[in-house]
């Protein structure tokens, strides 16, 4: 069973006031984790006890929004249980917070090639690589959460790996596999995609027409200039800096003003970011615009660089800020 989003439910939420608890440090709403009673964040790891009540008003109406493998693991041992006898231990879970331990990812493997576990709950862990004869059935749950990121490659991504997992199942001719997809967008591309197994026909074809048109990748090289600090202020001062050393069109590139990113704080560093599309019909190499990119960083260098703003630069970026 594969879902790639680990802890119980995505947040917690107020059915009074509607108030979720969110990670003092970052700018996204804190994971349940029932097995620990845990809310935690996947990003800079900060951990706080489960609420009981609502912090802003009080109200003991606390709804699980979402769901994580640990709430996949138990319903599902709910369900089968329900049906017969389980044997103890025979539906376990792979994930970052089962495997953090030496050896546990191995271990869990070799106890479900062995028959020891016969149904493992996961995470994209278990998605790749994995040749065990035994597999017959693959289950995906909430195949439209990856579909649905603001991210240009989420269609390819998500048809990738739906395809990865499906590929666990009926790996013998004496054993044939079957694979179930929960989706609310069965037409989708991505999701025709893995079901046939054609990327081509399904997806590619018509996602690189789009792109082409578009001027997206691969016919556009993405460049993403991420300015971060602990001083809000000073950091949206330095990326205007930037941006303003930076045309905003020439033949060969153009340049989008500074933007919050979708987490504009991160591990309490406060983030814009400057995307940049160096169009490669005009600039095959990147060498016209590396030298404009240069120019500009070292005249902000010279004179507007200070250790309390951190830039970085990332060329051909993956299209998740």
């Amino acid at each position: 069973m594969f879902l790639n989003r680990r802890g119980y439910s995505v947040q917690l939420l107020c059915e009074d006031c509607g108030d979720s608890p969110a990670c003092p440090n970052c700018d996204v709403s804190l994971t349940y984790h029932k097995a620990s009673f845990a809310l935690r964040c996947h990003y800079c790891g900060f951990s706080e006890p489960a609420r009981t009540i609502c912090h802003v008003c009080g109200g003991t109406d606390l709804r699980e929004s979402g769901l994580g493998t640990q709430r996949v693991e138990e319903e599902l041992i709910g369900l089968l249980s329900a049906k017969g006898p389980l044997r103890e231990g025979s539906v376990q879970r792979m994930d970052a917070d089962t495997t953090s331990k030496r050896n546990a990812h191995r271990k869990l493997l070799e106890a479900f090639a062995n028959g020891d576990i016969d149904v493992i709950v996961g995470t994209q862990m278990i998605a790749k690589g994995l040749d065990i004869p035994r597999v017959t059935l693959v289950g995906v749950v909430n195949a439209d959460h990856s579909l649905h990121m603001s991210d240009f490659r989420a269609a390819e991504r998500t048809a990738q790996l739906l395809i990865q997992v499906a590929g666990r199942a009926g790996r013998t001719a004496e054993k044939p596999g079957e694979v179930l997809i929960q989706t609310s967008s069965p037409d989708h591309p991505a999701i025709q995609a893995a079901v046939t197994g054609d990327m081509r026909t399904a997806l590619v074809d018509a996602e690189l027409a789009l792109r082409n048109e578009t001027r997206y990748p691969p016919f556009t090289r993405f460049i993403v200039i991420e300015i971060s600090g602990f001083d809000e202020a000073l950091v949206d001062d330095r990326a205007n800096v930037l941006a303003a050393l930076i045309p905003p069109h020439t033949e060969f590139m153009m340049r989008h003003p500074p933007v919050h990113p979708p987490i504009a704080r991160l591990r309490n560093r406060f983030r814009r970011v400057i995307v940049i599309r160096n169009f490669k019909d005009a600039d095959p190499s990147g060498a016209l615009c590396r030298s404009l990119l240069r120019n500009a960083m070292d005249a902000y260098s010279e004179d507007h660089a200070t250790s309390a703003v951190r830039v970085t630069i990332d060329v051909d970026a993956n299209g998740t800020l």
